[in-house]
């Protein structure tokens, strides 16, 4: 569990990092600081603070420990979804991934069968949990809609798309660069 909780705080203070870099978060100028060893602190000390609050939340609430958990782990298996369908897109699209490591022909039907993976999972994730209580029973649901609502809102008022530099939308022509062995 240990090892989970520092790899997921590690990704995370990467991403709030390379968001804030983008100028696409709040505070970005802070958070996208690096330390004199090219680690961003300021993004770590974030990505630590929720995972500090729950502790202790959990630690006078125990119980609520299992929803918690579901609902954290429903937005693992989202956020990994959104890039396998991505990947699914692409690939219907004409994108041969390039690189050493390949299935080959099984591509597509690898990619198929982690969606339909991924889908079933969240399903499982989803499920009201055995409670009176309305909040204990669709915890894991109310704490997504005010996530991805949270989120929507974000993005119609503060726009923050379109603010990044970084290249998109050209997965098929960096894979066919790398199939033909040009440099990139």
């Amino acid at each position: 569990m240990l090892s989970c909780i520092l790899s997921l705080q590690a990704a995370l203070s990467r991403l709030i990092f390379s968001f804030s870099r983008d100028q696409m978060l709040p505070g970005s100028a802070w958070m996208s600081k690096l330390s004199k060893n090219s680690v961003p602190d300021n993004a770590m000390i974030v990505s630590c603070l929720l995972p500090v609050l729950i502790c202790v939340w959990v630690y006078f609430q125990p119980d609520n420990l299992a929803r918690i958990t579901a609902f954290a782990v429903i937005g693992i298996y989202i956020s990994f979804q959104m890039v396998v369908l991505a990947a699914l897109r692409q690939r219907l699209k004409g994108w041969k991934p390039a690189g050493e490591w390949s299935v080959g022909g099984w591509g597509m039907l690898v990619n198929i069968l982690a969606l339909a993976y991924g889908l079933c999972g969240i399903w499982l994730l989803a499920q009201p949990a055995e409670s009176n209580d309305f909040m204990d029973r669709w915890t894991v649901l109310v704490g997504l809609a005010v996530v991805v609502i949270s989120g929507l809102v974000y993005m119609v008022l503060a726009r923050p798309f379109g603010r990044s530099n970084a290249p998109e939308n050209d997965a098929i022509e960096h894979a066919k660069r790398l199939n033909a062995g040009q440099p990139l």
